[in-house]
């Protein structure tokens, strides 16, 4: 079963827990990709929990390849099954997650849309 984000919950949750909450919801948007992508024969990425922990080796550089991998996911995923998610473009998605408060809300909404597009 997938799991359906809210944004407002998102961004308030993290602001109130010092960021542990996002931590959470990332993990949860990775499982909901992966299970995606068993489902469309695609290949899945690392876990986020792992991909974090992964940085402090690596100096933060594997998660920004990690996000890269996500969002090309989401992407692929989105062409796939034509969930509406825009921009649809790796990059251009890249970008929108670093866009301060509104990210959180396009994150949710990337997410239940392509939830509601893999039901």
């Amino acid at each position: 079963m997938y799991k359906r984000v809210s944004g407002l919950k998102f961004w308030l949750l993290g602001c109130c827990t010092f960021g542990i909450y996002p931590l959470y919801i990332w993990h949860k948007m990775t499982k909901n990709l992966n299970r995606m992508a068993k489902k469309t024969d695609e290949k899945t990425i690392r876990g986020y929990i792992g991909a974090m922990l992964l940085g402090c080796i690596t100096f933060g550089i594997y998660p920004l390849v990690w996000l890269f991998k996500f969002f090309g996911l989401a992407s692929r995923l989105n062409a796939k099954a034509n969930a509406g998610v825009a921009p649809s473009g790796t990059f251009v998605m890249f970008l929108m997650s670093c866009i301060p408060v509104y990210s959180f809300f396009w994150m949710a909404s990337m997410n239940n849309k392509l939830v509601d597009a893999y039901k």
